[in-house]
């Protein structure tokens, strides 16, 4: 599985390699995929931080949703990180 997930990644299928590293339950290698994407793709690297369940990169990636003015990804990407500063913050502003 490992070998197909990295082969999804050389061909730009990051999304099957999310899937397949999730099913391995490979923390490692979401997390970096996570942080690969996060600039570039916040939805991925929510995916991958979820799976991961890497509550610091979810908090990342709520704080690249709200540079990009996505609220409804920034507060789900705090919630699941239970990043109760920043879900108080837009509960207030948003």
């Amino acid at each position: 599985f490992e070998k197909t997930a990295d082969n999804y990644l050389t061909k730009d299928r990051v999304l099957e390699s999310i899937k397949v590293f999730a099913i391995t339950k490979n923390t490692k290698r979401l997390v970096e995929i996570g942080n690969n994407c996060l600039k570039t793709n916040p939805g991925l690297a929510f995916k991958a931080f979820y799976y991961s369940k890497d509550k610091e990169g979810l908090s990342k990636t709520g704080e690249e949703f709200l540079k990009q003015g996505d609220m409804k990804g920034a507060f789900q990407a705090f919630k699941l990180a239970e990043n109760k500063e920043m879900i108080k913050f837009l509960l207030e502003n948003f």
